[in-house]
């Protein structure tokens, strides 16, 4: 077996164990919740407390989370984002968070034809889609993208990111793309690079500021 396919093989084996032990566990499950969502940020390159934000501000970490637009789990996948992802069951922890990361994957390679586009635009895509976002050349007018994107990026950047537990936080530093990761058909690896590159460089000034702060609550203890 390749290098590649070790990897594969490890990533599917941890989160089919945090899977077991989460449905065996309810007192452990908002720790599995957060671990399910650090392997799958490891496995496409994401900072996992960035999607431990998201989940905070998409569903308060309620895996059973329904919203009146029919967004569903963890990571508020709508039914038609969850099936194009391969999500067969939105509310199973694990599943859920697969597709987010394949949808945040999918627009992070977006990026490519819209360099000015950075880490707000892409939580706006996450939230409205990427053809709003491409329309109004930015986050758009609608004070509910407006109002998610600020609220990821304070969740991110100031709250420590409990995920519904007894309010203990801590930080994780930046979690690099996977030089192993599986290339994207049809994407030359320099394009991912570049988009690898902008979304890193975004999230180290969020990284130095967090340790600011963690920094200064130190100083004043």
């Amino acid at each position: 077996m390749s290098k590649r396919g070790y990897i594969a093989a490890a990533g599917v084996m941890l989160l089919g164990a945090l899977l077991i032990t989460g449905r065996s566990a309810v007192a452990a499950e908002p720790v599995n919740e957060r671990a399910a969502l650090g392997v799958v940020a490891r496995m496409y390159g994401f900072d996992p407390d960035l999607l431990i934000a998201i989940a905070k501000v998409e569903s308060n970490g309620n895996p059973a989370a329904v919203s009146p637009k029919g967004a569903q789990g963890l990571m508020q996948l709508m039914p038609a984002t969850a099936a194009q992802y391969g999500v067969d069951d939105p509310f199973d922890v694990v599943e859920n968070a697969l597709g987010a990361a394949r949808f945040l994957d999918h627009l992070r390679r977006w990026r490519l034809s819209h360099p000015q586009m950075q880490l707000p635009e892409l939580l706006a895509a996450y939230n409205a889609g990427e053809n709003a976002v491409a329309k109004y050349g930015g986050i758009p007018p609608y004070a509910e993208t407006q109002e998610y994107v600020r609220r990821v990026l304070v969740t991110y950047l100031l709250d420590g990111v409990p995920l519904r537990t007894d309010g203990s936080s801590r930080t994780i530093g930046l979690i690099r793309p996977a030089k192993s990761r599986m290339p994207i058909k049809g994407v030359a690896h320099a394009d991912q690079s570049v988009a690898e590159s902008s979304d890193a460089k975004a999230l180290d000034q969020l990284q130095a500021l967090k340790r600011q702060r963690w920094a200064a609550l130190e100083r004043a203890r």
